[in-house]
């Protein structure tokens, strides 16, 4: 009885919206109680739409408080459990898009409405058995906010990923090409590769006669790469993209996938996926293309320091390749990671032992960036202390990340700020129990949110973002943002299930 009256209330509400009278809508259904999950899901639905309609931040903040307080409840039905996270993601988007220009956006964004937004859409993403639909609608959205945070490569593969699951998206593919169109201005290392598979792209598009106003923005991409590409590039028909390699064995074919599939390789492979062969890392900095106006006493500094960064990260890597491979070798791998200092493997199995060595080596890489940023921000720094020292909140280095608007300097930090008190922070716990002495009780295991592998895997696609971040910043012309916002609106999302009819 109970639950037919909400469902009439809930109606009757629709109807009053469907009229106009929101206000007579929020009054109606405000106080009454709900008794399950579906009550509560349209309910907060209906609060959503009105505050938004009425711009009003109580009544949305209300609507985020009753699925953040009753979401655990709602979860424990595997079939809700990521519309709770998709639809607190979504308002917490909607309140960055209504506060998107305030004046701390830049400097605070780490809590800011797009932090949380980001945060949900990724637990979400580790729902089982996600519909392609929802899970490409959940990528197209985490995209908007990584762009919005100003993190354009995370934001390119989730574009990707999103098309991977939606097919031939225009809207999607549309935004892919518009910000692949714009990264390749500062990136040297790509800007080609990109231009080539814009261009194709958008051939795509123009031969699609049914959406008139997107073939005029892609006739426009069109004429302005016409004059960036050669005419053979232009007719080049690549089955894989340029800068591919053939494996020779099974360890080096299993060792390029693992990579590949993983998103570890620091180029245009590591979001476009479309071979079986990458040739990785190919950002390789030298001061006759050094774009950075900071002295030229820091050149050779920056250029030496981020090319030792990216070897100690190949190092890690291909430690926790080999830990990844059935046929793991320690001697195989002291030999090719000479940079990492192998762990007591006594108690442990090779692969287990090369899978912390690799988790170690990661958080000290992360933790060495510390010196060389802070060359970057001050051009003269003796700093010699860690990642985290440099970002302490009161330190003279946080200021200066506050006060400087480049995207991919936020990058880096929102990044650390994820490992260290975020959504990543069971990473951070798990270094420093790796660093006791090992026993049964403290290892990878104590922490068993992801299994060690899965776990040390992330850790690295995390430094890889760092890294690159660091290479756009370090190589390019970027001062600040620069780039089209892409905030948006998103509706309260309720499985079939849950709608009252």
């Amino acid at each position: 009885m109970a639950a037919e009256r909400m469902r009439d209330i809930i109606s009757r509400a629709r109807q009053l919206m469907d009229d106009g009278e929101y206000r007579k809508a929020f009054d109606l259904i405000i106080d009454h109680p709900v008794e399950d999950a579906r009550d509560l899901f349209n309910k907060i639905a209906c609060l959503t739409d009105i505050g938004f309609v009425l711009r009003d931040e109580k009544v949305l903040r209300y609507g985020i408080y009753l699925l953040e307080n009753h979401g655990e409840e709602i979860a424990l039905v595997p079939e809700y459990t990521p519309f709770v996270y998709i639809n607190l993601a979504n308002q917490y988007a909607n309140m960055g898009a209504l506060y998107s220009f305030n004046d701390d956006y830049w400097s605070y964004y780490r809590e800011s409405e797009l932090d949380r937004a980001k945060n949900c859409y990724l637990k979400a993403l580790e729902a089982d058995d996600l519909e392609p639909a929802l899970k490409g609608e959940i990528y197209g959205n985490l995209a908007s906010v990584y762009l919005n945070l100003g993190r354009r490569w995370e934001a390119l593969e989730c574009y990707e990923n999103a098309l991977s699951q939606h097919g031939a998206d225009r809207n999607y593919l549309e935004k892919k090409c518009s910000l692949m169109l714009e990264m390749a201005h500062f990136n040297d290392e790509n800007r080609q590769t990109l231009f080539r598979e814009v261009y194709a792209r958008a051939g795509e598009i123009l031969a699609d006669r049914e959406d008139y106003a997107l073939q005029e923005r892609f006739a426009s991409m069109t004429e302005y790469l016409e004059t960036r590409l050669s005419t053979e590039e232009k007719g080049e028909e690549e089955i894989y993209p340029s800068g591919t390699l053939e494996t020779e064995d099974s360890f080096q074919h299993y060792y390029v996938g693992f990579c590949v599939k993983n998103r570890l390789y620091v180029n245009i492979c590591s979001f476009c996926c479309r071979c079986d062969y990458a040739l990785g890392d190919r950002a390789v900095f030298d001061s006759r293309r050094f774009q950075l106006q900071r002295g030229e006493g820091n050149y050779y500094k920056l250029v030496s320091g981020f090319n030792r960064l990216k070897e100690r990260y190949m190092a890690g890597r291909y430690l926790l390749g080999v830990a990844g491979f059935e046929e793991g070798s320690l001697a195989f791998a002291e030999m090719l990671a000479p940079r990492a200092k192998l762990r007591d493997y006594k108690e442990q199995t090779i692969n287990e032992t090369l899978c912390e060595t690799a988790f170690v080596t990661g958080w000290e890489i992360i933790e060495s960036i510390g010196p060389l940023l802070a060359l970057y921000l001050d051009g003269k720094s003796h700093f010699s202390g860690s990642l985290g020292e440099l970002f302490e909140e009161e330190g003279e280095f946080m200021e200066m990340v506050r006060r400087e608007k480049h995207p991919s300097l936020h990058g880096v930090y929102n990044i650390y700020y994820d490992l260290r008190k975020g959504i990543y922070a069971y990473l951070y716990h798990m270094n420093g129990t790796l660093r006791r002495p090992f026993t049964d009780e403290l290892s990878l295991q104590t922490y068993p949110k992801k299994g060690q592998l899965e776990s040390t895997i992330l850790l690295y696609r995390n430094l890889r973002n760092m890294i690159i971040y660091l290479m756009s910043l370090f190589d390019s012309r970027e001062t600040e943002w620069h780039g089209e916002a892409d905030f948006q609106l998103f509706s309260f999302h309720l499985p079939d299930s849950l709608i009252y009819k």
